[in-house]
């Protein structure tokens, strides 16, 4: 049975308990004051009555508690000062915050949202939601307790809402509370939603609670997904261990693979390890460890991660294979071949965005780039989404080697792009044959502002797409103006031919299968630690007439090899810290590609 449960459905012994509490604590206290007849603003909650209990005290001196006992669906909603949750060990639940603000931080060890030990809560967030705790517990408090199963939480890739998290003093944000030794913190995931963690006194943001007497809490196992996640601490980690009076708590396993994840903290590592009390010098590396950091080597996540003090990443022992765009300080760098953020993201002004010349930076559909910074383009920027420039980029790779026709604003020889939009270059349409009607010679380019203009000649121009009927080798020419019809970028030109029919027609296939299957094949970059040798391969691509793919290096280090069937090994001798490049000649007949191979040293 699902029932919407508020103040006014509370049962009539608990109210009568409630009014006798009250008039006893009046009693005791002068002056006196009649509470009974009063209904302070409680939470609504949707969900089968079953599954929950409300133990109800006076509420000036203890707020009411909701015990999610049962496995099941709630909604809560609504604000109050005077209860809060708690989801009991072994519980599964699945709730929605839906516009919720639970504060309790006037009374001391009582937690606005408690997940225990054992218990998992999928947590869904709508609209606005603020959860404030008493002095030693965190505001979502989910943690790893001695001899007791870790409580989980995850927060769903259905969140659309928000969540502003503010701990009582010593506890994490969200994760472990205060102790003697600090708790550490248990299973947290986070998938969506906009989550915002306040700490200033001594446990992480997401992570281990503050030690009083002993260690800090460890920060657990934390992986973000997706989401907008700020983390903020004074001397625990912004995402990790807390503070501890004798040694900081480790990092724990932190995985960041998507979403916008900021990670700060004043004098404790941004991702990693507790401050620790250093025998009363409050030295970081006083510390249980580092932890774990990793991105998986498919991550996109777009991280910023700082310390005033400290190290903004304590673990930087798998650095070769993240893969994702850093911020340290107002420098951010590309990590892995290929990084396709999920999420919007921005390049604020004063900042700094390189793409290296092996690595491709994509704005999947759907996803907006707002640059008010700079972005160096050393690589490619593949732009299927939207690139909003508003500031600078500079274009030092050549046109070809992306997919950006890149005006929309100024360009000078140095490849300085001027305020406005990338725009995609159009396409030569493949296998054109004869065939007596008039056909389309490039693919339709739609913009949301401005046009792409076409001219068959270099002289008369329209911003319809060029067709041609006879059989022949077509030079399409293209430009960009703007709304008012103002040429705004340089001529740019592509090539394209209507066939004959007939046998020439294979073998211009076998070409364009050739040409392809080449093009298949992209820059690769590895990682290879110092005196060992490391082996990976390009994907073989065969063309579909059945030519095989080759490789031959045709330049670079000595220490990288490469077969005929596209077998790259780095050999003994690279020196740590160093990269080494090698360059390679992909044929397929008659088809010709060049690439690279880097080689980083760990």
């Amino acid at each position: 049975m699902q029932a919407s449960r508020t103040t006014k459905n509370l049962s009539l012994p608990k109210r009568v308990l409630a009014c006798l509490m009250s008039a006893a604590l009046c009693m005791a206290f002068a002056p006196a004051v009649a509470w009974g007849d009063w209904d302070p603003p409680l939470l609504t909650i949707t969900g089968d009555e079953s599954g929950y209990t409300i133990f109800t005290f006076d509420f000036y001196f203890q707020p009411s508690m909701v015990k999610i006992i049962k496995d099941g669906d709630y909604t809560i909603s609504g604000s109050t000062e005077f209860e809060h949750i708690r989801v009991e060990p072994g519980v599964t639940a699945n709730i929605t915050l839906n516009n919720a603000a639970i504060n309790v931080s006037d009374f001391d060890y009582t937690c606005a949202f408690k997940i225990s030990p054992g218990a998992t809560v999928n947590l869904t967030l709508q609209g606005e939601n603020k959860l404030l705790s008493g002095w030693g517990m965190a505001s979502l408090q989910v943690e790893a307790l001695e001899d007791q199963p870790a409580g989980t939480l995850v927060i769903t890739e259905a969140s659309t809402g928000s969540l502003q998290a503010i701990p009582g003093s010593g506890a994490a944000g969200i994760g472990g509370g205060r102790g003697d030794v600090g708790h550490t913190g248990g299973n947290i995931t986070i998938n969506g939603g906009t989550i915002t963690v306040e700490n200033r006194y001594y446990g992480a943001g997401i992570g281990g609670g503050a030690g009083d007497e002993g260690d800090g809490g460890d920060g657990g196992n934390i992986t973000i997904n997706g989401g907008t996640v700020t983390a903020f601490s004074r001397d625990g980690a912004g995402i990790g261990g807390g503070m501890g009076a004798a040694y900081g708590g480790s990092g724990g396993n932190v995985t960041i693979t998507g979403g916008t994840v900021t990670a700060h903290s004043v004098r404790a590592a941004g991702i990693g390890s507790g401050l620790g009390g250093g025998y009363s010098t409050h030295d970081p590396t006083y510390t249980r460890g580092s932890g774990t950091f990793s991105t998986t080597e498919t991550g996109s996540a777009v991280i910023t991660a700082t310390s005033d003090e400290y190290v903004s990443i304590a673990d930087t022992s798998g650095e070769g294979n993240w893969s994702g765009i850093f911020y340290r300080g107002k420098e951010a760098w590309i990590y892995g071949p290929s990084v396709a953020p999920v999420a919007d993201f921005t390049v604020a002004a004063g900042y700094k965005l390189t793409v290296k010349d092996y690595q491709t930076l994509t704005i999947p559909k759907g996803v907006t780039l707002n640059n008010k910074g700079t972005i160096m383009l050393d690589g490619g920027l593949v732009n299927q989404g939207n690139v909003v420039n508003e500031s600078i980029i500079i274009n030092n790779n050549a046109v070809d080697n992306s997919e950006l026709f890149v005006e929309f604003g100024t360009q000078d020889t140095r490849g300085v792009i001027g305020k406005g939009m990338l725009v995609k270059k159009p396409k030569a349409v493949e296998d054109l044959v004869y065939n007596g009607s008039p056909q389309a010679l490039v693919s339709s380019n739609s913009l949301a502002v401005g046009y792409i203009e076409y001219s068959l000649d270099g002289e008369s121009w329209s911003t319809e797409c060029p067709r041609a009927t006879e059989a022949g080798l077509y030079t399409v020419y293209y430009r960009a103006v703007d709304g008012s019809g103002k040429v705004i970028s340089s001529e740019h030109s592509l090539t394209n031919e209507i066939y004959r029919s007939g046998a020439i027609v294979q073998q211009v296939s076998k070409a364009l299968a050739n040409k392809k299957a080449v093009e298949r094949v992209k820059n690769k970059a590895f990682s290879v630690k110092a005196g060992a040798t490391k082996s990976i391969s390009f994907k073989t691509h065969a063309s579909s007439v059945g030519t095989r793919v080759t490789y031959n290096k045709v330049s670079g280090s000595k220490y990288i090899t490469v077969s005929k069937n596209g077998k790259v090994t780095a050999k003994k001798g690279l020196k740590k810290g160093k990269e080494y490049i090698a360059k390679v000649k992909v044929t397929c007949g008659k088809a010709t590609n060049k690439v690279k191979v880097t080689v980083r040293v760990k």
